[in-house]
């Protein structure tokens, strides 16, 4: 089938993503255009929605292909390629999970490979935190503390003088050094190359540690945000 059919149905399935999750329906031919979509992720992106019990899995499935068109408008930053051989790396360490991860990088923007070495980065420090046991669910937690963190403190105060003033002072709220020498020096070596990017992304020179844990970032800074109200 050619892509500008998938792309025809994706988009009127955009226009029309009005229907609530449990009241959505697909016809076959919309199924098969997302999947040749996805291409050879399809199966994995099948198993994904299996995996987070979703209600409706046509939906989950078609949904997620619709994100990825959005995304892939951004072309793949040049610089990216310079982050190949961690992704390699990523995934000789994460195994048969680095499959899911590739899925959620494919919606990441133009940063894929970067985007899968900074996924394996985020899953080392959950297992130094919270153990092999609880590291998903502590991955989770920082991931949801960090939307809230953007959405409910950062971009609510864009432009007010509390927010300077949250930055400051919570800016050695949260912050982790990790233990392991190997997961440091994998960390330093990704992030290097984000300053060859479009929009370069450089480290300071101040900053001594490897991750920040939102949970406790987001605690100060709503602290300060309630201080001053």
């Amino acid at each position: 089938m050619k892509i500008y059919k998938i792309l025809f149905t994706l988009l009127f399935l955009i226009v029309t993503f009005s229907v609530k999750a449990e009241e959505a329906r697909y016809s076959q031919e919309q199924l098969i255009n997302a999947c040749n979509y996805l291409g050879g992720f399809c199966e994995i992106a099948k198993n994904k929605c299996r995996s987070e019990k979703s209600r409706n899995l046509e939906k989950c499935l078609v949904d997620f292909a619709i994100e990825v068109m959005n995304r892939q408008r951004i072309p793949q930053d040049p610089a990216d390629l310079r982050n190949q051989k961690y992704a390699q790396i990523a995934c000789e360490k994460l195994g048969d999970e680095c499959d899911f991860i590739k899925l959620e990088c494919l919606a990441g923007g133009g940063l894929f490979n970067a985007c899968i070495a900074m996924s394996y980065f985020s899953i080392e420090v959950s297992k130094e935190l919270c153990g092999v046991m609880g590291y998903k669910a502590c991955l989770d937690r920082d991931r949801d503390f960090g939307v809230k963190v953007i959405h409910e403190l950062t971009i609510p105060n864009i432009g007010k003088p509390i927010r300077q003033t949250m930055l400051n002072e919570c800016n050695d709220a949260g912050n982790y050094k990790v233990k392991s020498m190997e997961l440091k020096k994998f960390y330093y070596g990704y992030m290097k190359n984000l300053q060859y990017l479009k929009e370069p992304i450089r480290l300071s020179d101040e900053d001594d540690y490897e991750h920040k844990i939102q949970e406790e970032y987001y605690n100060c800074m709503k602290a300060v945000l309630e201080k001053a109200s």
